[in-house]
């Protein structure tokens, strides 16, 4: 794909200037690119980001458009109460038939910082969108707790990033995808914006019970290891050999401190996993699978709202009758008052 240099944009003009100097760069390059594109969209993945202008989803991902569907939201937010995202989870899964959602968080998250030092009186309805954040701070109060607060942001935003994932693998629309033996794979992925690279947080999940081996798949690094660059620097300065073999254990250290932490994250997202399928197959039942044929707005109420609208059913065809006599009788009351002037008056 070609790149043009476009200048800093002032104003919308000079976006719109950028936007035609770009164009004219596609179409030199390939004259049908515009063409090809209009009449097709079958991308693999779909990403769900936060909004931060510093995390674009093709960029990152070196892919071009129409190769990957966006969803963006600040605090890249999973829960199945937003219909504007599960609306879009549910295009995409069932219409594209994506073969991969990446939930992407990002360091130094503005949402998830809002979360840590923002109060929860604070007016605005950021504040307000944030609270799930806010829960999975308070459901990891021991392990936050340690750390000095640069880390118990990144922390944070990881642990974010695996309480989305969770969201995601329980929806109704990846459910009922995994119950058909639809292709989907679900990544937990978290952006640096100091270098620009993803990181993975969890293994690739395609099915429920891949959440059988999930606590297996992350793997401690040796404690010995130390990364080349680091090795280098520390051998370049002259320094002793026990001043070596203390910098690598030191760097030792670090990563088996960062390898158990992603052990950790997958251990909390096995967790939770776990606690939902027990739920599943003792209150809700033992198949879980989705109805071919089920109402596609049932996919998106909670079962205990849809009994309670049953339960409500009787009482509001009562009440509907009782509308329809008083109707009636009103009806019937100019009748009345022509026979009976005199008493309709009255």
């Amino acid at each position: 794909m070609p790149r043009v240099k476009a200048q800093k944009p002032q104003g919308i003009t000079d976006v719109l200037k950028n936007n035609q100097e770009w164009s004219k760069a596609m179409h030199e390059s390939d004259p049908n690119y515009f063409s090809k594109l209009a009449h097709q969209q079958n991308p693999e993945y779909l990403w769900i980001g936060c909004s931060d202008s510093r995390v674009p989803a093709n960029q990152i991902l070196g892919l071009a458009p129409g190769e990957v569907f966006v969803q963006r939201n600040v605090g890249n937010q999973v829960t199945h109460r937003d219909m504007n995202c599960m609306s879009c989870i549910e295009y995409a899964v069932d219409a594209l038939k994506v073969k991969h959602i990446i939930i992407c968080g990002h360091y130094n998250c503005g949402a998830v910082r809002g979360a840590l030092t923002l109060p929860g009186k604070a007016p605005g309805l950021v504040n307000l969108w944030i609270t799930e954040i806010r829960d999975v701070r308070n459901a990891n109060q021991a392990q936050l707790q340690e750390l000095n607060n640069h880390d118990k942001l990144d922390r944070l935003c990881e642990l974010n990033v695996i309480r989305q994932l969770f969201n995601v693998c329980t929806s109704p629309v990846v459910q009922a995808a995994w119950d058909r033996g639809q292709e989907l794979s679900v990544h937990g992925l978290i952006y640096s914006v100091s270098d620009g690279l993803l990181r993975e947080l969890s293994p690739c999940i395609t099915s429920m019970t891949d959440l059988d081996t999930f606590e297996a798949t992350v793997e401690e690094k040796p404690a010995d290891e130390t990364p080349a660059g680091e090795a280098a620097a520390t051998d370049g300065e002259g320094a002793t050999g026990e001043g070596v073999a203390a910098a690598r254990g030191a760097a030792g250290t670090r990563n088996l401190r960062k390898s158990n932490t992603l052990k950790k994250l997958a251990q909390g997202f096995f967790q939770s996993m776990s606690t939902h399928l027990y739920f599943e197959r003792t209150s809700v039942g033992a198949d879980c699978s989705t109805p071919k044929a089920a109402d596609a707005t049932a996919r998106f109420v909670p079962p205990t709202i849809q009994e309670d609208a049953a339960a409500a059913k009787p009482v509001l065809d009562k009440a509907e009758a009782a509308g329809a006599d008083v109707a009636a009788a009103k009806a019937e009351e100019p009748k009345i008052a022509a026979v009976h002037p005199t008493e309709a008056t009255a």
